[in-house]
């Protein structure tokens, strides 16, 4: 699964640590490579929640982490992804869609 940082690189870090075993993922400061748009998830500093909004429509599930202190972001996931995910939860099947839970 493609996972699309949308960040300035002052606003990545934790992320390639935490997103290391994802093959998949890509970095770009701004929002303006339509390849970062893609991703059914991305993760997005607050100064590009506006063009995004814009940009995904409803199509995308978003909520606001905190990333480390006085670092707030934004992730968006694709509402079908999100719905199979909650899905999963309500099934029982942990943190993960279709996947036992981890402890």
């Amino acid at each position: 699964m493609q996972v699309s940082v949308i960040a300035p690189p002052s606003e990545q870090w934790p992320l390639p640590w935490y997103l290391r075993a994802m093959p998949q993922v890509g970095y770009w400061a701004a929002p303006d490579d339509p390849v970062a748009l893609q991703a059914p998830v991305l993760v997005a500093s607050l100064a590009h929640t506006q063009v995004l909004d814009a940009s995904l429509g409803d199509g995308y599930v978003s909520e606001f982490y905190g990333l480390r202190p006085d670092v707030l972001q934004a992730l968006y996931v694709e509402r079908d992804l999100w719905e199979r995910f909650l899905a999963g939860v309500a099934r029982g099947d942990g943190d993960r869609p279709g996947g036992p839970t981890r402890r």
